[in-house]
């Protein structure tokens, strides 16, 4: 979400530039990052290398995504899926939610985003996604709780250290900070 915001207003200060913007999972990043095919990236924290400078944009809560007609409380108790069907979404290998759950929630099926939230909303299962990631999808009737206890990823700029005093890139962590402060 923040991307395309702040590389627009990038391109605005410095037009000459190319910026090639390459979408993977937090472990492909900080591949791309080791093995120098990125020179930044915006990524979980936890995924990123001691080697690699980081930049804290925010913390991002994960919540409880159930039916409609869910009646569970808020904040709910992360066990209280246990037994239950939990839709884990499949964007390679999703280990935000699975952090979340354990395998006593229950049958765990496979489908993307979308799919996933519509499932749901069907009444098939719940699922667990960031509070950024269900303001961009979500989009049918659905229960949202908080869990407790509460459960968090730090999302922020990760970078190659040849590359943190470059003025492009600190326009662009600018210009990221502001995107992250508009969520």
């Amino acid at each position: 979400r923040w991307l395309p915001r702040a590389v627009a207003q990038l391109k605005e200060e410095y037009p000459q530039i190319t910026v090639s913007v390459i979408s993977g999972s937090p472990m492909q990043v900080d591949n791309w990052l080791r093995d120098g095919s990125a020179e930044i990236g915006v990524t979980d924290r936890r995924w990123t290398g001691a080697e690699m400078d980081w930049t804290k944009m925010l913390d991002d809560p994960f919540l409880a995504v159930l039916p409609p007609d869910s009646d569970a409380p808020d904040p709910m108790p992360a066990a209280y899926l246990s037994g239950k069907a939990v839709i884990i979404p499949d964007y390679g290998a999703n280990t935000d939610t699975t952090r979340v759950f354990t395998d006593s929630c229950g049958r765990e099926d496979r489908l993307n985003n979308r799919s996933v939230l519509a499932a749901v909303a069907a009444g098939l299962g719940s699922t667990v996604f960031s509070r950024l990631e269900l303001d961009y999808y979500a989009q049918q009737n659905l229960t949202v709780r908080s869990i407790d206890p509460p459960c968090m990823r730090e999302l922020g700029v990760a970078m190659r250290p040849a590359v943190k005093n470059n003025p492009v890139v600190r326009s662009l962590l600018r210009a990221l900070r502001r995107a992250a402060a508009d969520d």
